[in-house]
């Protein structure tokens, strides 16, 4: 095995054998200027430019911040906002915070899909780290009592604490090594090995042993493209998570009386007797709705056949769709406006407005819906529209006002 790999590259990646340096001292061998400011090439570095679904390092060279590392034309480019004189020796550090957090989350997706690899033969096809958790697909499908065998099993492997180190085959070492890749290369490779659980190709730092990983704890996954869309969480961030889920817990313990590991089954009672108490409600509803309208009915029956005066109904007791129920009745039997309002003098109205095909509109100056919904908005401070068949919306005035507006 080489000590190291060997393509070329001007810059020494120290962070490929050694995750843990966070503070370092290198030397600027070039500095140019590009439109995101001066991009550094340095004799080593610990900083990890962008590469396989992960994002760079962060931190400070010489004072500055380091905006961005990326790999350009086969070097590691380093920007800042300032030049920095060739051949100087530059103090750098590493958010190192961030790095562990990296490393624990990729290193417990290197797990958990050796494992699958391992147990279903099935290829990571890819993956996506973002500051708040890692996301990966594995090529088959996986039931939800799979992933928390993997998962178990996982953190198993975190307890045992088994050493994960980085190697650099020959191209023929490489060979004749079973490795996890998705790259079908040999050449110039280094390796990442979960002793006696993963063999995968990987560039990225990583911790020295499974037990630097921490807990381990797959939060979705759902099917997708044929395989498993998974989302974990490892070390420091699922510790995290479980610090906020706890405190959830905690909250609708108390508000609902329960112990520690009784919340779903208490939730689950308070929730089928809300749905009762819905359904009940929702019966109430309708038949306080069938009353008023009988009210209303009677009333429809003793106008005499000329009158297509507007019937208006005010009430704080019905709800916007026990309103639109009544007025829909209403308007099956009447051919003039039925005008619905909810609310009162101090907050407002809310108003619903229907009107038969055949309705005569007795109001002066109005000839539809719509232009009614025009005027309650000039008149009567009122916001609202609708169709021909019906109007609704708000206003901000009295009952008393309001009829005056009708009559």
């Amino acid at each position: 095995m080489k000590s190291e790999r060997t393509d070329g590259m001007l810059t020494d990646r120290v962070y490929e054998r050694d995750g843990y340096i966070s503070e370092f001292s290198a030397r600027v061998l070039e500095c140019n200027k590009y439109d995101k400011g001066y991009g550094l090439i340095l004799d080593l570095t610990a900083f990890f430019p962008e590469g396989g679904g992960q994002q760079p390092d962060k931190g400070e060279i010489d004072g500055q911040e380091v905006t961005d590392v990326q790999i350009v034309d086969g070097q590691i480019i380093h920007y800042v906002a300032n030049e920095v004189e060739v051949g100087k020796e530059v103090a750098c550090s590493i958010d190192f915070r961030l790095r562990l957090y990296r490393m624990q989350q990729h290193g417990a997706e290197h797990l958990i899909c050796g494992l699958i690899h391992k147990k279903y033969g099935y290829e990571n096809s890819g993956f996506h780290m973002s500051d708040q958790e890692v996301v990966f697909d594995v090529s088959g499908p996986l039931t939800k009592e799979q992933i928390k065998e993997i998962e178990a099993e996982a953190n198993e492997v975190v307890a045992m604490n088994v050493p994960i180190y980085a190697s650099f085959p020959t191209e023929e070492e490489a060979r004749n090594t079973n490795y996890r890749s998705k790259l079908d290369t040999y050449e110039n490779i280094r390796l990442v090995t979960i002793e006696g659980f993963d063999v995968c190709a990987c560039c990225a730092p990583q911790v020295s042993s499974s037990a630097q990983l921490g807990c381990i704890k797959i939060i979705d996954a759902f099917p997708h493209r044929g395989g498993t869309r998974m989302t974990l969480l490892a070390g420091i961030s699922a510790y995290e998570d479980y610090e906020q889920i706890a405190d959830n817990n905690q909250g609708i313990r108390e508000l609902v009386s329960a112990k520690r590991y009784e919340t779903y089954d208490k939730t689950k009672e308070l929730s089928d007797k809300c749905q009762k108490l819905l359904e009940e409600n929702v019966r109430l509803k309708k038949e306080m709705t069938d009353i008023i309208f009988e009210k209303y009915k009677k009333i429809l029956d003793e106008k005499k056949d000329e009158d297509f005066s507007p019937l208006l109904i005010f009430t704080e007791s019905l709800d916007n769709v026990q309103l639109r129920n009544l007025i829909n009745n209403c308007t099956e039997r009447y051919d003039g406006l039925v005008a619905g309002f909810i609310g009162n003098d101090m907050d407002g109205y809310r108003y619903i407005i229907g009107a038969s095909k055949n309705c005569h509109i007795d109001i002066e100056g109005v000839t539809g819906l719509k232009e009614l919904a025009a005027n309650l908005a000039k008149n009567l401070s009122g916001r609202g529209g609708g169709n021909d068949d019906m109007i609704q919306g708000s206003l901000q005035t009295s009952e008393k006002e309001i009829r005056e507006f009708f009559k």
